[in-house]
């Protein structure tokens, strides 16, 4: 295998596993905050398909989560600790779950990611947490 066939089969790989995860979410199987921060990883294998400010969303939301308590870490983390933290994966998910979700949940790679992406930046810069 040449390095542009190896470099096409990792670019193809993330793709299918971000619609795989974007429709995850929007069925309901899989929270905002642990797909919004493996879609920030994957977005890392595609750059050059995805615009720079739809890079910045994701990693932000990942960014802006990391110190949460989310999905397989949760389980490491002690019951009381747990639940001061547990507040604020909830305000920040509810307000990142219905911009998702309501976003065009197209087939095509492009369109259901980047016309989601204009959306939540809008709604996410008027909140504050």
């Amino acid at each position: 295998m040449s390095h542009d066939e190896y470099l096409a089969t990792v670019k193809a790989t993330a793709k299918a596993r971000i619609v795989e995860i974007s429709q995850s979410v929007l069925s309901g199987r899989i929270n905002v905050l642990p797909a919004a921060r493996e879609i920030s990883g994957l977005l890392h294998q595609i750059e050059s398909e995805i615009e720079s400010e739809d890079q910045l969303l994701f990693a932000g939301i990942a960014s802006e989560t990391d110190d949460l308590p989310i999905g397989t870490e949760r389980q490491h983390w002690a019951e009381e600790a747990f639940a001061v933290k547990e507040v604020a994966i909830a305000r920040y998910e509810s307000v990142c779950r219905p911009l998702i979700t309501a976003a065009c949940p197209k087939a095509s790679f492009r369109d259901s990611l980047c016309c989601l992406m204009p959306r939540m930046k809008t709604e996410l810069s008027k909140r504050a947490y």
